[in-house]
């Protein structure tokens, strides 16, 4: 939520918000069999889930912040908010930071958060031709409970008007068949060139699907077995997540 820059009194009232439409939703009352006109139960598991885990976490947000303002703390999520106040409300600190900082490169983009976004906005959005370089790929977003969203991309797009896209589309790690499997899973939403690798691959594939992280470690570890039972070198098998 601080990533965010959402206060604990915000997310109260977003909580409290999102009971109220849904209890006041028409969709979210069954139209036929035994329980028409009655809430459905999908909703009112969520509006359970809202009133218990969400408002507890609510709490206890209030609580870090109120224990830790008590006792003079920060932490880091805190020097990056201050630094995006004190940059939004001074322009010498501004001026300071853009002849500091000629060159700002901000890579691995699709884990950054909002905060850490506004904090570019600040400093380099109402210059003319700024030099910041973003590196990110939005089909790595995997982080969004810290703060990583498509709109980060979506937004540095329109804050840096004139930005100029470099897709890059050679791949070193992978071959070609990994990445087009890949590519069936997971799309990019800012680019459209799919993934070469830069060597062509043979080696078969096969997708199992497993319902715990101890199926899919059993599955990987009883097939590694056989294959050294049959002959293969313990050194030629490996596991990557």
């Amino acid at each position: 939520m601080k990533r965010e820059r959402i206060s604990p009194e915000k997310y109260l009232k977003e909580i409290k918000t999102e009971i109220f439409q849904i209890k006041n939703n028409p969709e979210s009352i069954s139209s036929k069999g035994p329980t028409k006109g009655q809430m459905k139960s999908v909703e009112k598991k969520r509006i359970e889930n809202l009133e218990g885990r969400t408002i507890e976490t609510s709490r206890f947000y209030e609580l870090y912040e109120k224990t830790r303002k008590e006792r003079n703390l920060v932490d880091y999520d805190d020097i990056l908010e201050y630094i995006v106040e004190l940059v939004q409300r001074s322009s010498n600190i501004r001026d300071t930071i853009r002849e500091r900082y000629l060159y700002v490169l901000v890579d691995e983009h699709q884990d950054s958060n909002k905060v850490q976004n506004e904090f570019l906005s600040a400093v380099w959005a109402d210059w003319e031709r700024p030099n910041v370089f973003v590196v990110g790929d939005d089909r790595q977003l995997i982080y969004g409970f810290g703060g990583a969203s498509l709109s980060h991309f979506e937004n540095f797009l329109e804050t840096f008007r004139g930005t100029k896209l470099i897709t890059l589309t050679k791949n070193y790690r992978s071959t070609q068949n990994i990445l087009d499997l890949a590519g069936m899973f997971l799309k990019s939403m800012l680019v459209t060139e799919p993934l070469e690798c830069k060597e062509r691959g043979a080696h078969p594939i096969r997708l199992i699907e497993a319902e715990y992280p101890r199926d899919e470690i059993l599955v990987a570890g009883l097939e590694i077995k056989e294959r050294i039972e049959t002959g293969t070198a313990p050194k030629e098998a490996g596991i990557e997540r």
